[in-house]
Order: C-alpha cells, then structure tokens, then sequence
C-alpha cells in the first residue's frame, strides 16, 4: 500500500514468534516477505489464550504461548494469473506458490525484523558449501514430505524433484530461464546436489533463495497431474480449494518439514478487486488483516483503536516508458 502500513487484528498476545507461519515468503521476493511478517502477527495473536500467554519461551521452545488452530482470513485484489510458478513470471503466480511449495533456502522472515535487513536461511537443504564460490555442494534434508495428494501421495522428497524443478527453471520457454543461464545442476546422490557457476559469486544463496525462481515442484508435475490447476508441494499449507473470483483456501500441511509451524488450521483469500470493499470486510472483522491507503490511516486508527499496526517498506517495482516523440 501507498502508506507502508498494515492493520490486523489480535488479542491476548504477549509476543509474535518469528515466522510463525513459515509462508516462505516470502522469498527474495518483498511481497512475500512482507505477508510472512503479516501472518506471523496474526496468527500468533489470534490463537493465543489467557493461559498459553504466561507460559515462558525457552530455546527448545521458543512458541510457547502458541497454541495451534484457528483460520487466517486474508484477501487478495485479484487471481493469480496462474498457480503454476513456472508458466508466468507474475509476483501473483510466485505469491500463490509461496504457499504450498518450497525452495532450498529462504528468505528469513521474522516479524520484528525489516524483511529486507535480513539473510537467508535453509528451507529444505540442509546445508550449502564451497570452497571457491563456484563450484557448490547443496545437501537436501531427509524426510522432507510432500502433500499427502494422488499421484505423489506424501512421498519423501529428493534431488530427482529438484532436477526436474530445475529443468522447469530453466526450459527454453520459461519466463526466468535468462536468471540461472550458465548455471549447471547435477545430482550426486537422493539427496545432495553440485551446482556449477559460470564464474565464483558471493550472492549463490540469495540466488536460490529468489521467490521469482527455483520452487520444488514433485516430479509428477511432468504428467501426472497439471500444475496449472492443481499444486502439490512440500510447503506449509496444501492448497484446498480455489474458486476463481472467489477465494483460494489452503488447510495445515501435518507432515511439513519444520515443525511446529504452520500454527493456523488454514488460510482463507477472498479475492475482492475493490479497495473500499476490501477494508469493509475488514473493519466488518470478516478479515484479520488489510493494507491501509494513507489518507485512512488516521480514521482507521479512531473508528478501531484496538486494531493493531505494522509499517512495512512498499513491495513495489516501478518502471518508466518513453516513447520517441513523432516528427
């Protein structure tokens, strides 16, 4: 939004844990991360009771006034012009991926953090090495799950999946192909990767960790089932339904890979094309949370002075055409 700033509704909070979602976000990209830190608030405010609250976080459990369940009830202004990350170069398809699907590394979203002062960190490898920033060695976790839907049916996930991802990345067709030209990937075994540089970089892992590029798609996604109108991933929330100009709904994926999160049970978008609409749904307390244009911040912040508030940096790229005038 113009203002930098989001609304969202909670009680009871003492803190919000970081990531609380794990949603991805998102994601080199800043829209991504900037939903991660959104989420994050309301999730933990919104299924947090009187009870959980005075329990004390520790290192071994750092979420311990989370308890689990409750929706997430969000809008997006449009449909992703698809749900495949592969078949546009669109923020609104890689958004719609940020939930279902993974990446080797991450952007490390974290609710009381700037998302664009923070590194990156693993989401399913484990580890990344090099000894001259050219040549480096990926090593995937084991026991990572994909959702429990035919035909993958929660299979174990594996550098197979991460080839046949690349391949998408990287097909002649593809919108992102230009990004990891040069680059070469090879598996090693089921669960490390080599991935060959055209030349040493300091920046690999903020590569990989782009939302624009490298989303784990299973290998069925060549022909047993058409990621364009269905998404089985190994991320937080498996997608559930989608009606267009609707809603897109997603439930808790129960075998993801970094537990305990996702708290929530699910998310729910309504998709409402209108700014003005959007807000009433919110001020109705039919979403829990909303970005705010500037000039209703101030009313906002009188008509519900219990809503809660975050600035975030505009997640926005601007570009400006010329055309050569006529003679």
């Amino acid at each position: 939004s113009p203002s930098g700033r989001r609304s969202s509704r909670g009680q009871g909070a003492q803190r919000s844990p970081p990531n609380a979602t794990s949603s991805r976000t998102t994601t080199g990209r800043p829209e991504r991360r900037a939903r991660a830190t959104i989420v994050a608030n309301c999730v933990a405010k919104a299924t947090s009771t009187a009870a959980a609250a005075n329990a004390q976080a520790t290192a071994s459990d750092p979420f311990a006034n989370i308890k689990r369940g409750g929706i997430l009830k969000g809008t997006l202004s449009a449909d992703p012009v698809t749900i495949d990350p592969y078949a546009n170069a669109s923020f609104t398809a890689k958004g719609a991926a940020g939930y279902t699907y993974s990446r080797l590394y991450k952007v490390a979203a974290r609710g009381d953090k700037n998302p664009y002062a923070v590194g990156v960190e693993p989401d399913i490898a484990q580890s990344a090495e090099s000894t001259d920033g050219q040549n480096w060695t990926v090593k995937i976790k084991k026991g990572v799950k994909f959702h429990n839907i035919a035909p993958v049916n929660g299979r174990e996930l594996t550098s197979e999946d991460v080839m046949f991802s690349w391949k998408r990345l990287t097909d002649e067709k593809g919108p992102n192909k230009d990004s990891a030209k040069g680059i070469k990937l090879e598996a090693v075994d089921s669960h490390t990767l080599k991935f060959t540089l055209p030349k040493p970089t300091a920046t690999f892992l903020d590569f990989i960790s782009d939302s624009n590029l490298l989303w784990i798609q299973p290998k069925e996604a060549g022909g047993g089932f058409d990621p364009k109108t269905q998404m089985i991933g190994s991320g937080p929330w498996v997608m559930s339904e989608y009606k267009p100009n609707v809603k897109l709904s997603y439930k808790r994926h129960t075998d993801y890979h970094d537990k305990p999160k996702p708290f929530a049970d699910g998310v729910d978008l309504a998709i409402i094309p209108e700014y003005a609409n959007r807000l009433s749904q919110f001020q109705a307390g039919n979403v829990l949370y909303e970005g705010v244009n500037a000039n209703d911040v101030l009313q906002l912040r009188k008509d519900q002075p219990k809503v809660q508030w975050r600035g975030l940096l505009p997640a926005l790229l601007s570009f400006f055409y010329f055309e050569k005038a006529e003679t």
